[in-house]
């Protein structure tokens, strides 16, 4: 029984993995088209502008004036990503808080089965419920840790401060 346990959690460890590989790829290509597209039209768009210079001087004039050291220096611009609303600090701590309640909740399912199944099998489970249950409140301990550390650094936005400007999180 225990080898049959063992082989499925392999089959499906190894699914997780092969799937979750694919899919990286597949926004990896995604990701390199759109900045491909973006890098390529920003080019086109560099090399029409140095065509209208006649001079030297004209590039030389055109370069000294703050829109056109902004443009020169400007890096690409993302054509058709979405806007981030949720910060990179904030959105590392909301994933680990997710992560530590579905590892809490899951141990909890395995707690509870472990008292309904035959005494050969209720220890393994009780001791994979415990171990998933300490993962998931070490979890939810770092997500409450960073987010203290993010607003003690000023990482995060005060809630005041957004609405007194009137703008939104970038």
């Amino acid at each position: 029984m225990w080898n049959q346990l063992f082989q499925g959690i392999a089959v499906f460890v190894v699914f997780v993995t092969v799937v979750s590989a694919i899919l990286w790829i597949i926004r990896t290509i995604v990701e390199y088209r759109r900045w491909y597209r973006t890098s390529k039209v920003q080019t086109e768009v560099h090399t029409k502008l140095m065509d209208r210079f006649t001079s030297n001087e004209d590039l030389m004039a055109y370069i000294q004036t703050p829109s056109g050291r902004r443009f020169l220096e400007s890096t690409p611009l993302s054509l058709d990503a979405p806007p981030r609303t949720v910060g990179a600090p904030l959105s590392r701590i909301l994933w680990s808080l997710q992560a530590g309640v579905v590892l809490a909740v899951a141990s909890f399912g395995l707690l509870f089965t472990s008292n309904r199944v035959m005494e050969e099998v209720s220890q393994p489970l009780f001791a994979i419920g415990v171990l998933v249950l300490a993962l998931g409140i070490g979890f939810v301990v770092s997500a409450a840790a960073s987010f203290l550390l993010s607003r003690r650094l000023g990482l995060l936005d005060p809630a005041g401060a957004r609405e007194h400007t009137g703008g939104t999180v970038a």
